[in-house]
């Protein structure tokens, strides 16, 4: 059960938060999530790509007006009862509060850091963060090669927050269920396995409410044909890759190829 005390929750209708840090795989699992019928999940509200032109509502523009986060999350509970959130979209102190405040958590990330930010990178060339069955663009692109100094700010910013944040879990006691990309999106775990473990993950939260449509939505959601974006093939196309992999690839961060 989760500490409230310890976490300072106190306030109704604040329930689930994703936090994760990019490429981790936290799009598909708040799809997955929302398949349940009970849970609405806003998606990102403090992404700075939203606003004027982007493609939703500026929450981060109101934040930086009133600088009170608390009143925020409350505003979103009225539509929403869960958010997901990426570490490095606030500053490093709110990205935890915003952990803090709800009381079913759900912390995603990867074990091999270096691909998720070698991935993060890549999309950001390409401009495909997600796939939702269309076809993955960096399929047939001509990468350009990665700025070694850039890889290693991103991936020792990424590696000590992300300490951070499991540090504060056990420090003060914040009832956290900790997900692994591994464990739920590796390219062999079988399709009906990943929806057993979304079950597993939803149902101390929602009790019941697994129909025959939410399993078929889930399945769609969970389908790696259809929504995986980069595999190994994709690292394969950038230049320096070999480069990449020989710098930084190491048994604490990962490799860029697995085999």
């Amino acid at each position: 059960m989760p500490n409230h005390e310890a976490s300072g929750q106190n306030e109704p209708g604040l329930n689930l938060i994703i936090l994760a840090h990019p490429r981790s795989g936290s799009t598909t699992l708040r799809r997955a999530f929302d398949a349940h019928p009970a849970i609405n999940i806003l998606n990102e509200p403090f992404n700075p790509t939203r606003g004027p032109g982007g493609w939703g509502h500026d929450y981060l523009a109101d934040l930086n007006k009133t600088g009170d986060l608390p009143a925020m999350l409350r505003q979103f509970s009225e539509n929403h009862n869960g958010v997901k959130h990426l570490l490095g979209q606030l500053s490093r102190e709110q990205d935890i509060e915003m952990l803090r405040r709800y009381s079913d958590r759900f912390f995603l990330t990867r074990r091999n850091q270096l691909q998720s930010v070698v991935s993060c990178l890549v999309a950001a060339q390409t401009k495909q963060w997600h796939r939702h069955g269309k076809v993955p663009q960096v399929a047939n692109a001509e990468l350009r090669p990665l700025d070694i100094d850039h890889v290693s700010r991103y991936l020792n910013w990424q590696i000590d927050f992300v300490q951070e944040v499991r540090e504060t879990i056990e420090k003060e006691q914040l009832g956290c269920q900790q997900v692994y990309y591994e464990d739920l999106f590796d390219k062999n775990i079988p399709l009906p396995r990943r929806m057993e473990i979304i079950v597993q993950l939803l149902r101390p939260i929602v009790g019941g409410g697994f129909t025959e449509e939410f399993y078929r939505d889930l399945a769609e959601k969970l389908d790696h044909n259809a929504n995986k974006v980069n595999s190994e093939h994709t690292y394969t196309l950038l230049p320096n890759a070999k480069e990449i992999d020989a710098e930084f690839g190491s048994a604490e961060t990962g490799y860029l190829f697995d085999s």
